[in-house]
């Protein structure tokens, strides 16, 4: 074996290594999906609330997608997203692990809502447990995966939320919501 393939060999095991490991230490988690995600999404910042409280706290004007218009309850009472001061958007699915939210674009659906408004409220209907699983379920859209709200450091290391995004992250876990739990993704 050349130097070259010892390095790459080396660089493959640490790599499944990391996957197994990791998996392995989040299925020994001991809060079930759920509870493990509004843990991460606390951690992050964002807060979780029902669709009413989420419907009576929005900000106005907000843009509403369309594919989730009807389950929101309302009209979108603003056309354009720079002038929102929230954007309600649908998601593909949320992962347990990291709090992270799958949002993507497409008919009824623009990706900009949840991230030009001051206030992303995001609707769940699924969870996952690892982005691994999250990313199966990528459609061939252009998608946006949301960590919690906006944040960045970038000057003098001052943490500044909302400069480059939401400053407010507000999710809402739909009754109706499944949760997939298996290490394939279903």
């Amino acid at each position: 074996m050349n130097a070259r393939d010892a390095i790459l060999s080396r660089i493959i095991d640490a790599k499944e290594d990391r996957t197994y490991q990791s998996y392995k230490a989040y299925t020994s988690y001991s809060l079930p999906p759920i509870e493990r995600f509004k843990e991460r999404l606390a951690a992050l910042g964002a807060r979780t609330m029902s669709l009413d409280e989420a419907r009576d706290r929005c900000p106005r004007p907000a843009y509403v997608d369309q594919d989730i218009a009807g389950l929101w309850g309302e009209p979108s009472t603003c056309d354009d997203i720079w002038q929102a001061a929230a954007g309600v958007t649908g998601t593909v699915c949320a992962v347990a692990h990291s709090g992270t939210l799958l949002v993507t674009a497409g008919t009824g659906r623009k990706r900009m809502a949840s991230l030009a408004p001051p206030v992303h409220i995001a609707l769940v209907d699924k969870i996952v447990l690892t982005l691994d699983q999250a990313m199966r379920l990528v459609p061939q859209q252009t998608s946006v995966l949301v960590t919690g709200p906006s944040r960045t450091a970038d000057i003098e290391g001052v943490l500044v939320n909302g400069v480059h995004g939401p400053g407010q992250l507000c999710v809402v876990i739909l009754e109706d919501c499944v949760v997939e739990d298996t290490a394939s993704g279903g």
